[in-house]
């Protein structure tokens, strides 16, 4: 079944998620909530006050642009020419040139070109890492200047890391121009909030901790942005005593090490969702750095069995680490 009715409180499918919004129990606004599955993941919407239409018509409108993105990226491996982009669906087009971009921000740990590599692993009880001949092949195939120098080759590309974002947005610029103000939008974890609370407060997200499953870490408060977090939690497994996960370094192929999650705050969800994984790859130090120099960026870093956190310098006034009141 594609589409569901909500019957469960507005909140709870996000901090299942990972992601949660966090609203004073006396704050009881008028809201319209629905839900779909949609890019692989259960995608939400909650409405707040009117716009020009109904609201569970602004949804369904809002949902349709999803799943005009989810029927191009379903499968999240796309084979593409480089020499053939121009010829592509806008959505593929403005996906690229994200990717384009993030892959220079973060000095290559961001790639859609992984697909080859992406493809070895298997994440379910009896995975085992990839036959290192097996890997070697695939990373030769892995690199987004490769791609361009090489125009009429097939590359294999793995835009998980970016089209759910994308759909977020589709659905949030949507819900904008029919006039709504306040709004959530979610598609497993890759969360875009419009503008404020009902009550005029910013909405406050929480992030779970990434080893102990069930509990947060902390809150950040934020408004009119995107969150996307980027963790080693949610797809692992553990092999000869090593825990492998999805994150995958486009430079070796092997799950990153540096980070255990990086929950990224951006003025699109598309470009948080591929930062978050850039950022996760790229580690807290040069992270940090990154983030100094992009406008309307910020980030908290998670590692060492979740016990140490970094934080980008615009949100340390507004991230609370839970126990810290």
């Amino acid at each position: 079944m594609r589409h569901l009715r909500l019957l469960i409180p507005v909140g709870l499918i996000l901090l299942l998620l990972g992601i949660s919004v966090i609203s004073s129990r006396r704050e009881r606004p008028q809201v319209v909530s629905d839900s779909a599955i949609l890019m692989d993941t259960i995608a939400e919407i909650s409405l707040w006050g009117k716009g020009e239409v109904d609201a569970q018509a602004a949804i369904d409108s809002a949902f349709n642009s999803v799943r005009q993105i989810d029927s191009l990226f379903h499968h999240g491996l796309v084979s593409l020419r480089w020499q053939s982009l121009a010829q592509e669906p806008r959505e593929m087009r403005a996906i690229m040139r994200l990717a384009d971009s993030v892959y220079n921000l973060t000095s290559g740990c961001f790639d859609p070109t992984i697909g080859s590599v992406s493809r070895l692993w298997q994440f379910d009880e009896h995975a085992t890492p990839p036959e290192p001949e097996s890997l070697r092949v695939a990373l030769s195939l892995v690199g987004l200047p490769k791609m361009k120098q090489q125009p009429s080759k097939p590359f294999l590309l793995d835009v998980r890391g970016v089209a759910k974002g994308y759909a977020v947005d589709a659905a949030t610029e949507k819900l904008r121009k029919l006039g709504f103000t306040s709004a959530i939008i979610n598609a497993g974890g890759d969360l875009r909030v419009l503008g404020r609370r009902p009550d005029g407060k910013p909405w406050r997200i929480a992030i779970r901790h990434p080893r102990r499953p069930g509990d947060l870490i902390g809150y950040v408060d934020v408004e009119d942005c995107a969150v996307a977090t980027s963790g080693d939690y949610e797809r692992f497994f553990i092999y000869q005593g090593k825990r492998y996960h999805h994150i995958l370094d486009p430079r070796s192929g092997m799950p990153a090490r540096t980070c255990e999650s990086v929950t990224v705050m951006a003025p699109s969800a598309a470009l948080a969702d591929a930062l978050a994984t850039g950022l996760f790859v790229l580690g807290p130090q040069a992270g940090l750095r990154l983030t100094q120099v992009l406008d309307g960026v910020e980030a908290v870093f998670i590692y060492a069995e979740g016990d140490s956190i970094k934080l980008s310098r615009g949100i340390e006034g507004r991230f609370r680490r839970l126990g810290d009141d």
